[in-house]
């Protein structure tokens, strides 16, 4: 493993102390529910952002971890079936 990607993966493993996997989130100024479904890389400049999806729109969307964290609070994180 180089050493890039052993620090892209704890830029990684940080970021998900802050915003769990399976996890529902609620948004601030809509009151919309999310589920994270997962922590990515953005290629372009290997950013940390939250892959994040509603039942209602049946789209995916990503925002960069910090402002996920300030337009958003976590209702609670499910179990995980792994």
């Amino acid at each position: 493993m180089t050493e890039e990607t052993e620090q892209l993966r704890k830029k990684l493993s940080q970021a998900k102390l802050h915003v769990a996997e399976s996890s529902l989130w609620r948004h601030n100024k809509t009151g919309n529910v999310y589920f994270v479904a997962m922590l990515a890389l953005r290629e372009s400049d290997k950013q940390v952002v939250v892959v994040y999806c509603s039942n209602s729109e049946q789209v995916s969307w990503t925002r960069p971890v910090d402002e996920f964290l300030e337009r958003f609070h976590q209702l609670f994180t499910l179990p995980s079936i792994y």
